[in-house]
């Protein structure tokens, strides 16, 4: 039915609810076919604090692991943009540890990152010597911009988005990666794909589209996203960790819809 919540697609407020999670209200977007989790604006501070103290209170191994494996195919994937330049302004939005801005640290570029958890920010200040400030800094372009897997955490992601974008140097480029909805290859945060004890579909569907992802995106609602931002797709793939693109700032295209009763189904 109707709700409070807006589309960040295609700003429409008609949703149909898709039963398929235990412990939240998952929703289809009737005129676009974005999926997200019901999440109304005013819950943006609620889901800040969440993020500093009790997303990951304290970093296992396994987080430093996965991010090894992230990075080299960050590496492989942002190669070839990066050849012969230097000194490069990154920004990373949302910058777990650090590692990806510790990367481009010591290929010659300058770096500034934002990151929510508190933890994250401690180690990435102790390992690295980067220190990560709650928001971006707004008062400068970025040649390079990084959001790796944290759209789907956002409230509003078009007006991210766009802000973020706003931020670009003429010749900036915006690396943004998401997962995939239904791209069940591979978990996507490197946790389990299951809860403990006896596993039911329910408990590794519920663990797999876990709350803290709002946005469930399809490859079709994330590019609507883009064209709804002004952002053009330079290069692109889904080989592993989801979704990935290199983007920059062009025209605001129209969205192409999606039936929302295929992507419930897909």
């Amino acid at each position: 039915g109707k709700g409070e919540m807006r589309c960040p697609v295609c700003d429409n407020h008609d949703w149909h609810p898709v039963p398929l999670h235990s412990k939240s209200k998952l929703q289809a977007c009737k005129r676009c076919g974005f999926l997200c989790h019901e999440v109304s604006p005013d819950q943006e501070a609620k889901v800040r604090d969440f993020y500093r103290k009790d997303y990951k209170p304290v970093l296992g191994i396994a987080a430093l692991t996965t991010a090894t494996n992230k990075l080299q195919y960050i590496h492989n994937f942002l190669s070839e943009h990066l050849r012969d330049k230097k000194g490069l302004v990154c920004g990373d939005i949302g910058a777990a540890t650090g590692y990806v801005l510790n990367y481009l640290l010591r290929r010659g570029h300058r770096v500034v990152g934002s990151e929510w958890t508190l933890a994250n920010r401690r180690l990435c200040e102790h390992l690295y010597g980067i220190p990560l400030a709650e928001e971006l800094p707004e008062n400068q372009a970025y040649d390079l911009l990084v959001m790796y897997h944290v759209l789907e955490h956002l409230i509003e992601p078009d007006q991210k988005l766009s802000k973020y974008a706003g931020l670009l140097s003429p010749e900036g480029r915006f690396f943004v990666s998401t997962p995939k909805w239904l791209g069940l290859l591979q978990e996507e945060s490197g946790n389990p794909l299951r809860d403990k004890g006896k596993p039911t579909p329910q408990d590794s569907f519920d663990n797999l589209y876990h709350v803290n992802h709002i946005n469930l995106f399809s490859t079709r609602s994330l590019l609507n996203l883009f064209n709804k931002c002004g952002m053009t797709v330079m290069k692109q793939d889904w080989q592993c960790y989801g979704q990935t693109y290199l983007l920059r700032r062009g025209e605001v295209k129209p969205i192409e819809p999606e039936d929302w009763q295929v992507v419930e189904m897909t």
